[in-house]
């Protein structure tokens, strides 16, 4: 217990002095301000001017943004830690519009997008013991994605209570998901359990928007 007491003290302690990350919860639209995010500071400090890049966007791109302004319940705020709900609005996102599932992060971090990915899964519940085969569909939920997969790939035919290495594969667009997430698939009363186990990266173009040009 006291090794993994330490070992949760040290990891806040790595994420708390680590580049910044934000995962975005929300997207509100304010008429003259352009796209608000709201979301959670996963890792890091996020500042007002900081410079950080959004995305995956359907197209493959992040897009480099600047962070005009910082809320927190409603209040302005010079900056927001790791662990903090806040909303931030940016100097020029153009024609860009964020969603929910997105990130936005330092440029220190890898930019890229998956489309497909591995996990190990665990039925949790399945109706009628019968057998979930390639081509099942169902809704994913890593982190604050929530999208639609199918599997394309799998070991073996599971039910309710057994466990495989299944392929998956988004259905609407490429989202960042990292090895060792964990997820949630539903579909009705279907439900399973378990962790991404390997990805396949997609390299991602990065486009640098108009104010950052002009500044």
């Amino acid at each position: 217990a006291v090794v993994s007491t330490q070992s949760t003290g040290e990891e806040r302690i790595a994420a708390t002095r680590a580049e910044p990350k934000f995962s975005v919860d929300g997207v509100l639209s304010v008429t003259g301000n352009g796209p608000i995010v709201t979301g959670l500071v996963t890792r890091g400090t996020i500042r007002e001017e900081s410079e950080l890049l959004m995305g995956p966007f359907e197209d493959k791109t992040y897009r480099s943004v600047r962070v005009s302004s910082i809320h927190c319940n409603r209040l302005p705020r010079r900056l927001a830690k790791c662990g903090q709900s806040v909303s931030l609005a940016f100097h020029n996102l153009g024609c860009s519009m964020p969603r929910k599932g997105m990130v936005l992060m330092s440029p220190e971090y890898e930019s890229y997008c998956v489309n497909e990915f591995t996990a190990e899964i665990y039925i949790l519940q399945h109706p009628n013991n019968s057998k979930i085969k390639i081509g099942f569909e169902a809704t994913v939920f890593i982190e604050n994605i929530r999208q639609k997969v199918l599997i394309t790939h799998m070991e073996k035919e599971i039910t309710t209570g057994q466990k495989a290495k299944v392929r998956l594969k988004f259905l609407q667009y490429p989202d960042l998901v990292g090895e060792g997430s964990k997820l949630f698939l539903r579909n009705g009363r279907t439900k399973a359990m378990g962790t991404v186990s390997e990805v396949t990266k997609i390299p991602t173009q990065i486009i640098v928007t108009e104010d950052d040009v002009i500044n």
